[in-house]
């Protein structure tokens, strides 16, 4: 059995990033950028934001009540596109 069957199939399901760091200058884009990666090889589809965090959402040092928003815009974005997907 390869890697990749070990996991449950995710073609097609939606997802969205989101990292929390430890400090200033520790990888947050790119460690999204890796998630993101390994979503598009399992065949997921993923919610972009265009105006703001484009990848997803990095915060660095303990999340504070902005970052919860953050994360709950990204939240209600991949939940609206798994609706609008659904829809068709």
């Amino acid at each position: 059995m390869t890697n990749s069957r070990k996991f449950k199939d995710l073609t097609g399901k939606v997802g969205g990033a989101l990292t929390s760091s430890g400090g200033t200058a520790s990888n947050g884009e790119t460690t999204l950028l890796s998630i993101l990666q390994a979503m598009l090889i399992h065949g997921m589809i993923i919610q972009g934001r265009a105006d703001d965090k484009h990848c997803g959402v990095t915060v660095t040092g303990a999340p504070k009540k902005k970052d919860f928003e953050e994360y709950a815009k990204l939240g209600k974005s991949v939940a609206l596109l798994v609706l609008k997907l659904n829809s068709v």
